[in-house]
C-alpha cells in the first residue's frame, strides 16, 4: 500500500509543480491540482494536513531540484 500512496503523492506533487509554473503560488488552487492528479480534495488534505504543508512540500521539492541542478552546473564548469 505504501508504494501506492507514493504514486499518488507524486501525482498530487507533479500536478501542483505544473499549477505553480502556469499560475504561480497565489494562483494555485487546490481544486485544480486534485482535478490534474485525478484525485480528491480531501485525498490532498489526507496526506499533507493542509494547504499550507501541500504547498511546502511542493515548493521545498522544487527548491532541491533548483540546488541540484546548480550544483551540477557548477561541478560541469569547474571540470572543463
Amino acid at each position: 500500500m505504501s508504494s501506492k500512496v507514493t504514486e499518488i503523492e507524486n501525482l498530487i506533487l507533479e500536478s501542483a509543480r505544473t499549477e505553480i509554473e502556469k499560475h504561480g503560488v497565489l494562483g494555485l488552487r487546490v481544486a485544480e491540482v486534485a482535478a490534474r492528479a485525478h484525485c480528491s480534495i480531501t485525498q490532498i488534505d489526507r496526506r499533507f494536513e493542509d494547504r499550507n504543508g501541500f504547498l511546502a512540500r511542493a515548493l521545498g521539492d522544487i527548491y532541491e531540484e533548483s540546488v541540484e541542478q546548480c550544483e551540477n552546473t557548477r561541478m560541469t564548469e569547474h571540470t572543463i
